[in-house]
C-alpha cells in the first residue's frame, strides 16, 4: 500500500479515500492505472502543480495496486492459496486458489439461502472460478484490507476491474437500493463524465456475494464503487492502455476533490 499526503508519518485527520486493483491478477489495467495515478501525482507535487498540491495537502489517499500479488504473477484469477475441499475439511490439497473478491464477510450466507440467485458468480466449490474461501475473510490479501479499514475513516473507496466500461456501486446483493443511492448517482454520474462509461447498480451486472463495494458500505459506511475498465482484460495495444490511465487519474482527481465534501 501506498499513502500519499504532505505529512506521510501523520494522521492529520484529514479526508481519506482509497484506490484498489487487482484482486483478480487476470485484470492488468486495474493495476497499472493506479501506478500511473501514483507516479503522476508524485512528480507533479513535486513540480508545485497548484491543483495537485492542494489534493494532497488536504487528504489522506491511499492506494493499494496489487490486492492479489501473486495471482498477478501467474495472470490468473485467482490468488495462489492451496484448497483442501470447499469448506477446507480435506487433507489432501484439491485445487488451488480463491477469487479475493468473494472473500469479504458480507450478507456470506445469503449463498445457502438463495443458491440459485447467487451460484454461479460466486460458489463453495473450490474448483470453481468463483471460489469464494473456506469462511469469509479466510485470504491474507482480505484480512489484510479488513484490518487497515477498521482502523481508517474512509469516506470514499474505488476499486478498478475490467472489463465492460462501468461504474457501479451497491449494492451487489440485492435490487434494493441504497439509502445514499442520491449520492452515489451524483458523483457517479460526474465519473463517467470523464471517462464515458455506463452508470449503474452492481447487480445489474449481476448479483454476486462477497464483493469489497458491499462490505465496505455496508459495515463501514464507505462510499464504494467499482470501475470496470475498458473492453477485455488486458489491451494489447498501450495507447489504449495510456488513455484509460491518463483518463482515470483525472477520475481519481475528482474523486479526491469529492472527499473533502462528504
Amino acid at each position: 500500500m501506498v499513502k500519499i499526503s504532505d505529512n506521510v508519518q501523520q494522521d492529520e485527520d484529514e479526508p481519506e479515500v482509497l484506490f484498489m486493483g487487482a484482486h483478480h491478477g487476470n485484470e492488468k489495467p486495474s493495476y497499472e492505472v493506479l501506478i500511473y495515478f501514483i507516479e503522476t501525482v508524485i512528480n507533479e507535487y513535486e513540480n508545485n502543480n497548484a491543483s495537485i498540491c492542494e489534493i494532497v495537502n488536504n487528504t489522506e489517499i491511499y492506494v493499494i495496486p496489487m490486492v492479489n500479488p501473486d495471482g498477478v504473477e501467474a495472470n490468473t484469477r485467482k490468488n495462489r492459496e492451496p484448497n483442501y475441499g470447499p469448506f477446507g475439511l480435506q487433507k489432501e490439497q484439491t485445487s488451488i486458489g480463491v477469487d479475493l473478491n468473494r472473500n469479504y464477510g458480507y450478507r456470506w450466507f445469503f449463498l445457502f439461502l438463495f443458491p440459485r440467485l447467487y451460484l454461479g458468480a460466486t460458489d463453495y466449490r473450490d474448483e470453481s472460478e468463483v471460489y469464494r474461501g473456506e469462511k469469509p475473510f479466510s485470504e491474507k490479501e482480505i484480512q489484510a484490507i479488513r484490518d487497515f479499514v477498521t482502523t481508517r475513516e474512509l469516506r470514499i473507496s474505488i476499486s478498478y476491474h475490467t472489463f465492460g466500461e462501468l461504474v457501479l456501486y451497491p449494492w451487489r446483493f440485492t435490487t434494493f437500493p441504497t439509502k445514499d443511492k442520491s449520492v452515489f448517482v451524483s458523483i457517479g454520474n460526474n465519473i463517467t463524465t470523464i471517462n464515458g462509461y455506463t452508470l449503474g447498480q452492481s447487480i445489474e451486472l449481476y448479483p454476486t456475494l462477497g464483493d469489497d463495494n458491499d462490505w465496505l458500505y455496508g459495515r463501514h459506511n464507505v462510499l464504494a464503487y467499482t470501475i470496470e475498465l475498458g473492453t477485455s482484460y488486458a489491451p494489447g495495444n498501450p495507447d489504449v492502455l495510456l488513455d484509460m490511465c491518463q483518463k482515470h487519474l483525472l477520475v481519481n482527481l475528482y474523486v479526491c476533490e469529492q472527499v473533502g465534501t462528504l
